[in-house]
């Protein structure tokens, strides 16, 4: 009878203890968490997006703004771009005016693409002809941009 006392005991410590340590593991009820909430960031105006280098630091020069040449700001070497976002690409569909400007100085010409772009200082669209090596750049206002400075 002792013996049997002293095995019911044994096992009734051992399951108290097996059990102490399972509620440790993923046994208790999960406390309640605090809710989540969208996280929203405000939109960078173009301005603040075209001066962002890949490292996420703004690129200001002296004199200048952020994204200009030296000394220079997108408003001092024409206008600027509603939506402008360097290398975003830009549906043909979203700028008419743009492509009547191209398909008026190279009229057989087809557009490959049409992206965002810095030339000379200033917001541009970048278009890309088929079979032709050299962009074609257009302004701001919607004219085809002639200069040698590539």
């Amino acid at each position: 009878m002792k013996r049997n006392l002293t095995a019911a005991l044994t096992a009734i410590l051992i399951l108290a203890l097996f059990l102490s340590i399972g509620c440790g593991r993923g046994a208790a009820t999960p406390s309640p968490t605090a809710a989540l909430t969208p996280v929203t960031t405000p939109l960078l105006s173009p301005m603040e997006t075209s001066g962002i280098l890949p490292g996420g630091s703004p690129s200001t020069s002296p004199g200048g703004s952020p994204g200009g040449s030296p000394g220079t700001s997108p408003e001092s070497v024409g206008e600027m771009i509603e939506g402008f976002l360097e290398g975003g690409i830009v549906d043909p569909l979203n700028a008419p005016e743009v492509v009547d400007a191209v398909k008026a100085e190279y009229p057989d010409a087809k557009i490959q693409d049409i992206k965002y772009a810095m030339h000379n200082g200033r917001q541009v669209y970048e278009v890309t002809l088929e079979g032709k090596t050299e962009k074609v750049y257009v302004g701001a206002d919607k004219k085809i941009i002639k200069d040698t400075n590539g």
